[in-house]
């Protein structure tokens, strides 16, 4: 409990891949016994968390009989200006690419549609992890043909490259993700976590944000109500039925003249959400926070001042709406910490509401 909310615990607890039926009860005991592991139990002192309150919640899930895996990075760590995502990948399980022993490759792709191919560096891979029949995995070597291949193809990074930043929008920040591709290339998102990013590169960026303020034409600001909070960019689309849902690019800004709860629909293919009439307390604003939409309704004049395939910013931090793509702000957003309902304070007062008993209607 706790794992990659403030602090990650990365690679300190167990996960056992391949495990046949008749063997979950062992697995499950190994992984609650690492929660008492000595690299584990120095963590949790470092950090001065109470060994009182070791918890471990063990998850079954379905095997990916991957053919390919890795780690993408929704925006470079070492370059966060470069506006790249980077997909480190191998064959076989991606035990490869996340225990720091294998080599692999590396790709770094444009984060803009249709994310062009920037680099790609391919290892030699000489060994992988494969299923056994019997249950778990073992180390292989990789036949000869594929050790200087690039582990997987052009249009799995694409689609990998558009999965990883419909996640990022959706948890408002960088994302670290473990995923896997099969034998049909199909792609799995497996975990994600916020991408920890240097102090020196959001400290860096402090400066741009408030250069902001005067490079940018404002189309309009303090209009409405914010519904959710956050930073969305795109083109916008007029949306006066939700019956042309098919019609909807992904990644627009939501604009129409009410927030019908029929649009609701369209929410999450969202950068943002402006309307002319609405309510912060209406079903249609409950839905964007459920999906973590930024959202501004009530505007009055949103459908009138905003014309259909302008690109526009959505500042619904400070309730400002900007002429173009600001850049500094959606980068602000992504250099950010991870979102307040990760945070410790906000998980005990999670845990508190479960004993508070709701206010009597009577």
């Amino acid at each position: 409990m706790g794992e990659d909310g403030e602090l990650t615990f990365a690679g300190l607890h167990e996960t056992i891949l391949n495990v046949p039926v008749e063997r979950i009860l062992d697995a499950y005991k190994s992984v609650i016994a690492s929660l008492y592991s000595i690299e584990a139990l120095m963590y949790r002192r470092d950090h001065n968390l109470p060994l009182s309150k070791m918890y471990m919640g063990v998850g079954c899930l379905v095997m990916v009989h991957a053919v390919a895996s890795g780690v993408v990075y929704s925006l470079d760590p070492l370059a966060a200006k470069s506006d790249h995502v980077v997909i480190t990948a191998a064959p076989g399980y991606g035990k490869s690419v996340v225990e720091g022993r294998h080599p692999v490759d590396r790709f770094a792709l444009s984060r803009k549609t249709p994310h062009a191919i920037v680099s790609k560096t391919i290892a030699n891979k000489e060994t992988m992890y494969v299923s056994q029949s019997k249950g778990g995995i073992k180390l292989v070597s990789v036949p000869s043909e594929q050790k200087n291949r690039p582990s997987v193809s052009d249009g799995a990074l694409r689609h990998l490259t558009d999965l990883a930043l419909h996640v990022e929008r959706f948890m408002k920040c960088a994302q670290d993700i473990e995923w896997a591709v099969d034998s049909e290339e199909r792609v799995y998102l497996l975990q994600c976590r916020p991408l920890r990013l240097s102090d020196v590169d959001i400290q860096e960026n402090v400066p741009h944000i408030v250069d902001t303020f005067g490079k940018h034409s404002i189309l309009f600001q303090g209009r409405g109500e914010v519904a959710c909070r956050g930073i969305g960019a795109g083109r916008v689309s007029l949306v006066q039925f939700a019956e042309n849902d098919s019609q909807f690019p992904d990644g627009a800004i939501l604009v129409s003249k009410d927030a019908s709860p029929q649009l609701s629909k369209l929410i999450s293919r969202a950068s943002a959400v402006i309307t002319d009439i609405g309510s912060a307390t209406g079903h249609f604003a409950t839905i964007a926070r459920e999906y973590r939409v930024p959202a501004i309704v009530n505007t009055s004049t949103a459908t009138t001042t905003l014309q259909d395939g302008m690109e526009i910013t959505v500042d619904a931090e400070e309730n400002i709406v900007y002429k173009g793509i600001v850049q500094e702000l959606l980068q602000w957003q992504l250099l950010r910490s991870s979102s307040y309902n990760d945070t410790v304070e906000f998980r005990i007062l999670r845990r508190l509401l479960k004993s508070i008993a709701p206010p009597s209607s009577t």
